[in-house]
């Protein structure tokens, strides 16, 4: 018997964990499913959402770049729930918490934002006394994300999934 074989035998003795731990985890995990559940239906509604618009303004009439508007609003929307939903899977099946698809989707929220305050159909004006200020934080943030999903990529390094 090798050395080797010797500690894959160990690592197949069950070990005892405290009931406070074990009540724990599955609370973690349900309360990961929960939110996995809402975010399925969330994602679902927004689809239905947008199809509704889209439908809408195509039979309104409305001007391509309004319905393109809407409709790149409405996907970005489903991108940040189908990433967060992402995230609540990943939690579920590894059971830990995975920080790129949340900076990923911090992006995309970031993003969603700045085309929404630049966006031509916006219902409120520019300004740059309220929108101007936003729009430089938005930018920021996009810059700090950014940076920071470059700098984890390259100290984490890919891991296989």
């Amino acid at each position: 018997m090798t050395h080797r074989a010797s500690l894959d035998n160990l690592r197949r003795i069950p070990v005892r964990r405290p009931a406070l731990v074990l009540i724990t985890e599955y609370a973690e995990c349900g309360i990961y499913v929960l939110a996995a559940v809402l975010l399925l239906v969330a994602g679902l509604l927004v689809l239905w959402r947008a199809g509704s618009m889209l439908a809408i303004d195509l039979h309104q009439g409305k001007k391509a770049s309004d319905i393109a508007t809407g409709a790149l609003d409405n996907a970005l929307l489903l991108l940040i729930v189908v990433g967060l939903l992402h995230v609540a899977v990943t939690g579920v099946q590894k059971r830990i918490l995975v920080i790129e698809p949340i900076l990923i989707v911090v992006l995309i929220a970031a993003i969603r934002g700045i085309l929404l305050i630049t966006s031509p159909v916006s219902d409120v004006g520019f300004s740059w006394r309220g929108s101007g200020i936003e729009l430089i934080v938005l930018m920021a943030l996009v810059l700090g994300v950014s940076v920071s999903v470059v700098l984890l990529g390259r100290l984490v390094g890919r891991r296989p999934s």
